[in-house]
């Protein structure tokens, strides 16, 4: 690598010591105030107030100070993120609500334990189970005043929910 100047180096360190001159100038006028200071005459003011400031003013001639004025107003809207993604797609109009649901009958209680007739053409009795408490019930039998027996058959049994009148069948297979 040769160490010989160039024209290049030259006329690069002349502008380095030109700005550092410079530089040194301007900070040094800042600090002692020698700068140029600006001219406010007359002729630079406004000579007459505002419309809105005479508008203020009382009759005798005082200006009124309206302080309501000097105070911070709010923001037009909700802080947003300035860099948040936009659609410009129309919002979906809301979804209708649902009706409510109709009202429904519990699910069945009742465990199938057995069935009892008398004679080939007597009545069928069925004997259920809720928990531990069993009963033995025919057509047209009430259960704890919520559930009515309306028939029998051979496959299953069909009781009414009493509060909502629905009907249910409960399936016990042919035995």
């Amino acid at each position: 690598m040769s160490t010989a100047l160039t024209p290049r180096h030259l006329v690069l360190g002349l502008a380095l010591c030109i700005t550092l001159a410079a530089t040194v100038w301007v900070s040094q006028s800042e600090s002692e105030g020698d700068g140029p200071e600006p001219d406010v005459s007359a002729a630079a003011r406004p000579e007459r107030a505002p419309q809105a400031s005479r508008r203020e003013a009382s009759a005798d001639g005082t200006p009124v100070l309206l302080l309501d004025r000097l105070s911070r107003r709010a923001p037009a809207g909700p802080n947003q993120d300035a860099f948040a993604g936009r659609s410009w797609v129309a919002p979906p109009p809301p979804a209708a609500e649902a009706p409510p649901a109709a009202p429904s009958a519990p699910p069945l209680p009742f465990t199938y334990i057995g069935k009892m007739q008398q004679g080939e053409t007597g009545p069928v009795t069925i004997h259920l189970m809720q928990g531990e408490q069993s009963y033995s019930v025919k057509k047209g039998d009430v259960i704890d005043k919520t559930y009515r027996v309306e028939s029998i058959d051979t496959a299953h049994i069909v009781l009414t929910y009493l509060p909502l009148a629905i009907k249910q069948t409960l399936t016990f297979g042919n035995s």
